[in-house]
């Protein structure tokens, strides 16, 4: 795969001539292009919207974004006040404002550049994972617990000695192939979605009934960010009921703070800082005392 320089058209190998984010082909380049976008927007950002509206021309609204600098950009469509969000700033009413400022080091266009085909390359990846397991399934079909020999041979290969000798033929750990075969049994490839990884896929597979799991996957949340709903790993562990690895809810973060604490000498240690602050001993004994008044 090549990418070219957008500032003077020199064309590169993606990873093998320069890394997969670089945007530029040289600093100067680089340099160059920074001067042009702030020379064009007049600021540190530069944004566009829908059509229609009563404001519009570079510099023609000024954004005080919380947490963002200030800049001056173009608004077409919109009326009502803005709220900053990664990327994408939703009016109140009209259009959208969405922001062309960098992502790490990156610009936002490069940034969605790169979502496009880390998606395609997820959507690769997850078709080898789904042909590895049926080809496991293939091999050793799943069994109840303490089936019998299907073929009534003598000389029986049980299913992790047979599923063993695979993955050590083809590559990856017996663990990934044992887990490709197991998710690729809970579904079938008429009810696998495109669009969804395979470790969306793998999540959901736990879900017990099987009407509700081809329910589930058709029917991903809301995208926080905006967008079209899409899933994530939290969206679907949150499904299965599964801790999240990003904890936003008052309860999620409880659990995370409670494995955290597992140890007593640290729950104690973290117990007492706690109490130190007057708002959390105030509202613990306001919540603790009526309990121990009854019990007395």
């Amino acid at each position: 795969m090549t990418a070219s320089c957008p500032q003077c058209g020199a064309v590169w190998t993606v990873g093998v001539d320069r890394p997969v984010s670089a945007v530029y082909c040289s600093p100067a380049c680089r340099k160059r292009a920074w001067h042009t976008r702030r020379a064009h927007s007049g600021g540190v950002w530069a944004c566009a919207s829908g059509t229609g509206g009563t404001a519009s021309g570079a510099g023609a609204v000024r954004l005080s974004l919380p947490g963002e600098a200030v800049g001056s950009c173009e608004v077409t469509g919109f009326q009502g006040e803005l709220t900053a969000r990664e990327g994408v700033v939703p009016g109140a009413r009209g259009g959208d404002v969405r922001m062309t400022g960098m992502v790490g080091s990156v610009t936002r266009q490069r940034y969605d550049e790169l979502v496009r085909l880390g998606r395609d390359w997820v959507e690769t990846m997850s078709s080898v994972q789904w042909q590895l397991g049926d080809a496991g399934l293939e091999i050793e079909p799943m069994r109840s617990y303490g089936g019998a020999n299907p073929t009534g041979s003598e000389e029986l290969f049980t299913v992790s000695k047979a599923i063993r000798m695979f993955a050590e033929d083809v590559g990856p750990a017996y663990s990934t192939v044992r887990d490709y075969r197991w998710v690729a049994s809970r579904w079938p490839k008429e009810r696998r979605r495109t669009g969804v990884s395979h470790t969306i896929h793998k999540i959901l597979a736990s879900i017990p009934n099987e009407q509700e799991r081809f329910e589930a996957v058709d029917n991903p949340p809301p995208n926080p960010r905006g967008g079209p709903a899409r899933w994530t790993h939290d969206s679907a562990k949150r499904i299965v009921g599964w801790k999240v690895d990003t904890p936003e809810s008052v309860q999620e973060k409880v659990d995370a703070i409670h494995d955290l604490a597992a140890d007593d000498q640290v729950a104690a240690r973290v117990a007492t800082d706690f109490l130190r602050r007057p708002a959390v001993a105030s509202k613990a004994m306001a919540d603790d005392y009526p309990d121990y008044r009854r019990a007395a």
